[in-house]
């Protein structure tokens, strides 16, 4: 049995490898600072395989002097020093390393934020391993700067908590891991139909589409690349926000609706009528058994809103009424003319008869006072 001693804090813990070939030949294997290293030993000797100075572990992470003590060398130690090389040491001689946190930088941030971790006493070492509340943090995302300084990317998933490098002292403080938060939205967006229908889109209703993937439901479904709407329907799409790799928890939901335009007003027809005395005032509002909803303008399209759509003079207008049914309008107007028609003149009389009486009386006819008397009443 080999017995390797792990001190840290001057306190030792022991693991043992045991097999059932005693002190024969001996393989095993740890993981120290992100790389493999094996060794093999018999009744006499271990010799590791190209290490270097100062390799430091902790029940399989890095961080204390690793002592390797040998049952036929009880009062010596086995140091792993220099290279290709065991050195018998005493224990006493042993510089026992430990990682403690001086101060770190910012204090809070998401997923993807590089926080710096100092330590004033530099005992920093390449490859030793970094947790933040407990929880190791993959080593692409610790970056070695020197024995004070260590750069650490927050990964995805990591939560509030308290750093510590190589099982060492925890921090003081914690760093806040701020969710990656959903997009921001404006709210839904709803319109009327036109002619011809307008496409509506989901990312204008986004404060901001970047790093924004859209999705068929609110967990799981199927990306969309195009989240929109061109038809006289709703649908609705669900935005998720990508942050340095990772995703925000929850979606934002976008729902697009196209509501549906009622029919254009139906008129009882257009009125016209004879010019009177005093004029009268025509008011295209008599042309429709119920005005409710309706809007008066100038024009079959566009143009101006009549308040009053009347004639109180000889001539023609028309009008054009678009119907509301309180959301929508209607897509076309209906036409509504109105017209009085100038009276005649008078008819010209040829002058009065007067006639002195005959035996027998006779008729006088008032027609014949006129050349014609065509439309005469």
């Amino acid at each position: 049995m080999f017995m390797f001693s792990i001190l840290k804090n001057k306190t030792p813990k022991t693991i043992s490898h045991q097999t059932s070939t005693p002190l024969k030949r001996l393989a095993f294997s740890l993981l120290m600072a992100f790389s493999l290293f094996s060794y093999s030993a018999n009744a006499t000797e271990m010799k590791p395989i190209a290490f270097s100075t100062g390799i430091d572990i902790s029940e399989g992470t890095a961080g204390t002097v690793v002592i390797l003590t040998h049952p036929d060398h009880p009062a010596t130690t086995v140091f792993l020093n220099t290279f290709e090389n065991l050195k018998y040491l005493p224990a006493s001689n042993l510089n026992l390393v430990v990682a403690p946190i001086t101060s770190f930088t910012p204090s809070t941030g998401a997923a993807g934020t590089v926080v710096t971790i100092r330590d004033t006493g530099g005992n920093f070492l390449l490859g030793q391993p970094v947790t933040l509340n407990g929880v190791l943090i993959p080593a692409i995302n610790v970056t070695f700067i020197d024995a004070t300084t260590l750069n650490i990317t927050i990964p995805c998933g990591a939560s509030t908590g308290k750093f510590s490098v190589d099982g060492g002292t925890d921090s003081t403080l914690d760093f806040t891991v701020n969710t990656p938060p959903a997009p921001l939205s404006t709210g839904d967006i709803v319109e009327c139909p036109e002619s011809p229908i307008q496409t509506l889109d989901a990312n204008d209703a986004l404060v901001s589409t970047t790093n924004v993937t859209w999705y068929t439901a609110s967990f799981g479904g199927t990306v969309v690349g195009s989240p929109t709407l061109n038809t006289i329907t709703n649908i609705t799409y669900y935005a998720e926000y990508d942050y340095g790799g990772c995703t925000s928890l929850t979606r934002t939901a976008v729902t697009l609706t196209i509501n549906g335009a009622p029919a254009a007003p139906t008129s009882l027809g257009n009125i016209t009528e004879c010019q009177e005395s005093p004029i009268q005032t025509l008011d295209a509002n008599d042309a429709f058994a119920s005005t409710t909803g309706i809007t008066w303008y100038t024009l079959a399209s566009a143009g101006s809103v009549v308040g009053s759509p009347t004639l109180n003079t000889v001539g023609t207008t028309t009008y054009y009424a678009e119907y509301s049914d309180g959301t929508c309008s209607s897509l076309t107007r209906t036409a509504v003319t109105l017209t009085i028609t100038a009276a005649p003149a008078a008819p010209t009389s040829l002058g009065n008869i007067t006639e002195c009486e005959e035996s027998s009386i006779q008729t006088l006819n008032a027609n014949d006072a006129f050349a014609s008397t065509t439309g005469i009443t």
